[in-house]
């Protein structure tokens, strides 16, 4: 593919030519400049229905309706500096609109603050809830404390910012999720923070190094996109995206730094296929990615889903000695990452008197429960386990999904249910749901019999684990797959950016949690794929931020004329209108267009 717009054009050509992305791009810095603003009435304490969710989302369509514009009119335009320099401008500036603003429906962000602060205290994230810590530091017995727990305690009184952080950690009774990559870098924000800081400032240097790897995340899709020959145009397809805005700079979301080194990964793992050097040099040739890609996966786990076509690129253009080295070292390197995860719990955490939390339930607030001073044998080997957080994450959190929750839904009886949770496309009858949870009991060796009480599997995690398996095997297949097409030799590399990009997309379309921020993975590749209604996702799926009017407004009461309270009117309803109408447009896109999904070439602009 040859890049467009080479030749020599007057500067008041380049303002003619520019004026539309300018417009564009002013609209969308403009809109974030209004969420900026509004965002003063989603602060804590702020009264969940006086919240102007539905005013947020209205801003939200409208940036997402100059974004599409905007993507269509910068393919028509000259493919010149000018073109580069106005999509950098305007990202930038739109972020910078943001990264003051008040996270809108998110605390996420006080779990990254208390994780840098603990890290930075000498004490492992993955050791002690944080609420323990706050009961901790509640009760006021300091120098009793276990060593490593009074360092937490302490650590909290350096700063009036840290302890407000501490107390707004959502579901405080599970230690840290995140994996060590994103620790450091929490790490590195606390450090860069002033004690004296006040809760707003610590969050907005949080969100200043999410949004630093944000834009690094711009650059290597330039690069991509010039090591692809494609129109520099398509990088706003990132650059100005609402969904990324949103998510990094105003929720400052983690993920930004797996999408970096993702991207990074696949940089160097495209421009190492150029010429023979996987054969000449295996080592030399796949360890530059392979390293990027571990860190990508200890920074949030999902790369992992990347590593079949990795491992098919390397076989298929260097040979098995090449593949062997390039798995060996990213093999090792990840283990390495994430061996802290799994390592710091112990039984020197379960010395002396230990406070733990219990979960509320599903459905009531978070909250801090009244001191314990002695627990349970189990309850205190519970907390000196350090995988809790990712294993709770990966056995029970589902959101905003669809194709999981069909399966879920159908391999789940349903006629004990009173109409409003009673999903409408459970059609699978309760004998053979039963029948096939039951199947699978006796695979894992349970016995019918078996007791079914604390530390075993529920009914309810017994059909969960099974749709997981269903789902992950899915999503294994296609992995496979799409690394098959996307790492044939001599193939240019868009083809295999392509397969990256439709791999991470179907990876995110059948996992149980599907928050909008996921589909940040997916974004910066979409101007690889060729079915465009891929792009549909980074519009729709910010109706997530629906549910929480719903909640608000609808949160005893049915919701128009159906027999759904808020929430499950937006799992029920809402959720499947979402990814209806984009897997809807990805069939007929891919009707008229199944010949050419794997084209060596793509059309210009």
């Amino acid at each position: 593919m040859n890049r467009v717009g080479q030749g020599v054009a007057t500067p008041a050509h380049f303002r003619s030519e520019l004026a539309w992305p300018i417009g564009l791009g002013i609209a969308i810095t403009v809109i974030c400049c209004a969420v900026l603003w509004i965002s003063t009435e989603f602060a804590s304490g702020q009264p969940k229905t006086d919240r102007p969710t539905i005013f947020f989302l209205v801003l939200m369509a409208s940036a997402t309706a100059c974004y599409y514009a905007a993507i269509a009119v910068s393919l028509k335009v000259s493919d010149t500096r000018g073109l580069r320099r106005v999509v950098w401008a305007f990202a930038v500036l739109s972020r910078l609109a943001l990264l003051p603003s008040n996270p809108i429906h998110e605390v996420d962000l006080h779990r990254y603050v208390w994780d840098g602060a603990a890290v930075n205290a000498g004490v492992s994230p993955y050791r002690y809830p944080p609420g323990v810590v706050v009961e901790a530091a509640l009760r006021g017995d300091t120098p009793a404390l276990e060593p490593m727990l009074k360092r937490l305690v302490e650590a909290q009184q350096r700063s009036k910012s840290l302890w407000s952080s501490l107390q707004r950690v959502h579901y405080e009774w599970l230690p840290s999720p995140y994996p060590p990559v994103s620790q450091a870098v929490f790490a590195l924000a606390d450090a860069t923070t002033p004690d004296a800081s006040s809760p707003h400032v610590r969050i907005t240097i949080l969100k200043a190094w999410i949004v630093a790897f944000d834009l690094a995340t711009l650059w290597t899709v330039f690069a991509l996109l010039r090591h692809c020959g494609m129109h520099s145009g398509w990088a706003v397809v990132y650059a100005w995206c609402p969904l990324a805005l949103k998510e990094f700079a105003n929720s400052g979301h983690l993920d930004s730094i797996a999408v970096l080194l993702t991207c990074l990964a696949l940089l160097l793992l495209v421009r190492s296929g150029s010429g023979d050097r996987l054969r000449t040099t295996p080592l030399r040739g796949t360890l530059p990615a392979a390293l990027v890609l571990a860190l990508g996966v200890g920074a949030k786990l999902y790369p992992l889903v990347l590593l079949p076509l990795f491992a098919a690129y390397w076989l298929r253009r260097g040979g098995w000695k090449t593949a062997s080295a390039g798995l060996l070292a990213g093999s090792l390197l990840s283990a390495a990452v994430l061996l802290p995860m799994f390592t710091s719990g112990g039984q020197d955490a379960a010395q002396g008197e230990t406070i733990v939390l219990t979960p509320p339930p599903a459905a009531g607030p978070v909250s801090i429960p009244t001191p314990v001073t002695s627990v349970s044998e189990g309850a205190v080997a519970e907390t000196a386990d350090s995988a809790a957080g990712l294993r709770a994450f990966l056995q029970s959190w589902e959101m905003n999904d669809l194709l999981f929750m069909l399966v879920l839904e159908n391999l789940r009886p349903h006629d004990h249910q009173p109409p409003q949770e009673r999903p409408w496309f459970a059609v699978v009858p309760d004998a053979l749901a039963t029948a096939a949870t039951e199947a699978f009991r006796q695979v894992l060796s349970l016995g019918r019999g078996e007791s079914l009480g604390e530390g075993r599997l529920t009914e309810k995690r017994l059909s969960f684990l099974l749709a997981r398996i269903v789902t992950g095997f899915a999503t294994l297949v296609l992995a496979c797959v799409f690394a098959w097409r996307g790492s044939r030799p001599g193939d240019p590399p868009v083809l295999t950016l392509q397969a990256a990009a439709l791999t991470i997309a179907w990876f995110w379309l059948l996992c149980p949690t599907q928050n909008p921020w996921y589909w940040c993975w997916a974004v910066p590749l979409l101007p690889f794929v060729r079915l465009r209604a891929w792009h549909i996702f980074s519009g729709l799926v910010l109706v997530y931020y629906l549910r929480f009017w719903l909640l608000a407004h609808f949160g005893g009461s049915t919701v128009l004329g159906t027999d759904y309270l808020g929430a499950n009117f937006f799992y029920f309803i809402v959720v499947p209108i979402e990814h209806g109408l984009v897997l809807l447009a990805l069939l007929v896109e891919l009707f008229w267009q199944a010949d050419r999904c794997f084209e060596k070439s793509r059309p210009a602009g």
